[in-house]
């Protein structure tokens, strides 16, 4: 049996609490990441959302993307609604042949340092 091993570039730097490594480069995480001898790496907000950007930049550093992570607010959006916002991510992975997408309801949005909740 063979294992793959994959990190999250949380170990870097945070996308909801940029104090907390929001100062690292994208390619500082991927160098890293290599060398440390992983071949995967989870998405986050410092990676290309464009396949043409993100594929080589994976590729310089000798990493395939192999999940991440995608917020969706149902309690405000419909699922039909859902399904046509996550289209994008949707296509992204399938170009990086990523083998799969975590799907969860996110009870905070961040937008910029600023968080507030959903709960209505």
């Amino acid at each position: 049996m063979s294992v793959k091993l994959g990190i999250a570039p949380i170990a870097w730097s945070n996308d909801d609490m940029p104090e907390l490594g929001g100062d690292t480069p994208l390619e500082q995480c991927l160098l890293e990441a290599s060398q440390a001898g992983f071949i995967g790496i989870e998405s986050g907000g410092k990676f290309p959302n464009k396949s043409e950007e993100l594929i080589p930049k994976l590729n310089e550093f000798n990493l395939n993307l192999c999940s991440g992570w995608y917020g969706a607010n149902l309690r405000k959006n419909t699922v039909e609604e859902e399904k046509k916002v996550i289209q994008d991510q949707l296509k992204l992975f399938k170009d990086c042949n990523a083998p799969c997408i975590v799907f969860c309801r996110s009870c905070w949005i961040n937008s910029r340092r600023s968080r507030q909740k959903t709960f209505d």
